[in-house]
């Protein structure tokens, strides 16, 4: 028997446009190989050899009872390690179709890193889930004592020799201070209540 996940564009159109309502399944077979889709928090799309369309009621960790197929639950309990970490990452994945592939590499390698790290601090008997495990993460990478961290850098000196003069400047204010072009500022710069 083999059992695996597939996207929806893997599965007969006549699956794939089939309406089901939540705890539903529709089923496709073909030769051999049964296409399922089923239908949770969002659809789930299964190529099996193997259970055909027999269901069966699980517990959720929060003591509900839910009905799911028995090719579910199968591949539930003998679901690969990768599968298990994508599992895991979904939920908080932050990659995005308009960024490119090596930011998107990046941001994986860096969700596998922490996951990694809350695997080892779940071992030594740490209790909170990944989500707090994240943000305590990041927390801990960007405030010490409660303050961002920056660099402290004292020396400008390094920055002798960048400073330009702009020609744009506020016409109203007294110290003429330098704008960008047109007249974004004047408002500012001009009322004492410039949102009104």
């Amino acid at each position: 028997m083999c059992t695996s996940t597939a996207k929806a564009n893997w599965v007969p159109k006549q699956l794939k446009n089939t309406h089901v309502t939540k705890g539903q399944t529709a089923a496709f077979s073909i030769g051999p190989i049964l296409a399922q889709k089923f239908e949770d928090k969002h659809s789930v799309h299964m190529l099996t050899t193997g259970n055909g369309t027999s269901t069966i009621e699980k517990q959720r960790p929060g003591g509900q009872r839910r009905t799911i197929t028995q090719s579910i639950d199968d591949y539930n309990k003998h679901m690969g390690g990768v599968d298990h970490i994508d599992q895991l990452i979904e939920p908080y994945d932050a990659t995005r179709k308009t960024v490119r592939w090596y930011v998107k590499l990046a941001i994986h390698l860096m969700h596998i890193s922490v996951l990694n790290g809350w695997t080892l601090y779940r071992h030594r008997g740490g209790k909170n889930d990944f989500y707090q495990f994240t943000r305590n993460v990041i927390a801990n990478l960007v405030f010490r004592d409660g303050v961002m961290v920056t660099e402290e850098n004292e020396d400008l000196a390094q920055l002798t020799g960048r400073h330009r003069d702009t020609r744009f400047h506020c016409p109203t204010c007294p110290s003429h201070p330098g704008l960008c072009l047109g007249e974004c500022f004047q408002l500012y710069h001009t009322k004492e209540v410039f949102w009104e």
